[in-house]
């Protein structure tokens, strides 16, 4: 059954039972989510905003916390069920999870919801690069202020990204890449931020593979990494290369000698992203 049927019966039979009630008051408070790094994002806001900035003790939970594709994933009815059971969610982004907008219209997300979402794709890996985590932590703080859950409204987690973002960039500077080819496309605002050249294997589709244009680009810069020393010797320029967990280089990259390799995931919770490229970068470069 596909999701628009499963989406019909689930609404279907709460609006004749209403959703689920549960009895007795529960001293935490469970903020719901959809995607692993919107509750890992949020965790790290309650941390950096500290307990006595909130006014209830909450925690936020991934209701599809299993290894899943988030960029594909469509839950079953049983795990759609546990959306309409929660006070509180926080879905999306939405160009991640489109079946959560079929879901708000039919009327079985929580009333208080908030469904993230950004004005491109390049904004929505937020948790990347300063610009899209501000966006993220507006949207976030207003949510967590109109249900009373926190006290402040403030920009912390935008400032925390913006640090580790140059802790990077330092470590760039400091070394001798040029050139950077990332997995996926969301590391370029990234690496174009830093001053690096770099080139994409993939765009916004995970699961694509890599197209004979990408290949062709990749094996030109691959064969031409020639510069000028101080003394005006020709050296191999090195290329660093950041791939993603669960990916398969394309051998012109893998095989080459000229490139260095980190293997890196970009949604981690612990160490949040940022930090274990900032780690990983630390020990090979």
């Amino acid at each position: 059954m596909n999701i628009d049927n499963q989406l019909k019966i689930l609404g279907f039979i709460f609006l004749i039972l209403g959703p689920l009630q549960v009895s007795g008051e529960d001293k935490l408070t469970i903020i719901a989510t959809t995607h692993p790094q919107v509750a890992a994002s949020l965790t790290q806001i309650q941390k950096l905003y500290g307990e006595d900035k909130l006014i209830k003790n909450w925690q936020a939970n991934c209701l599809f916390n299993e290894i899943v594709n988030v960029h594909d994933f469509e839950p079953s009815i049983d795990k759609l069920k546990k959306l309409k059971d929660n006070t509180f969610l926080v879905g999306g982004p939405l160009s991640h999870q489109k079946w959560l907008i079929k879901t708000k219209a039919i009327g079985l997300l929580p009333e208080k919801s908030l469904l993230l979402s950004f004005d491109d794709l390049e904004n929505d890996h937020f948790w990347l690069y300063p610009k899209a985590a501000c966006a993220f932590e507006k949207q976030v703080m207003t949510f967590l202020k109109e249900n009373k859950l926190i006290e402040i409204k403030a920009n912390h987690y935008c400032q925390w990204i913006t640090e580790e973002t140059q802790k990077l960039q330092k470590i760039f500077k400091d070394s001798d890449i040029n050139k950077v080819i990332v997995a996926h496309s969301a590391l370029m605002p990234l690496m174009r931020a830093s001053g690096l050249k770099a080139l994409s294997l993939r765009e916004s589709d995970h699961e694509k593979e890599v197209t004979p244009y990408t290949l062709k680009k990749v094996y030109r810069w691959l064969n031409s990494s020639k510069s000028q020393s101080k003394k005006g010797e020709q050296k191999t320029e090195k290329i660093l290369v950041i791939n993603e967990d669960g990916y398969q280089l394309p051998s012109q990259v893998r095989d080459s000698k000229n490139t260095i390799i980190i293997t890196w995931s970009p949604i981690k919770v612990t160490p949040q992203p940022l930090t274990s490229l900032y780690q990983k970068l630390k020990e090979t470069l």
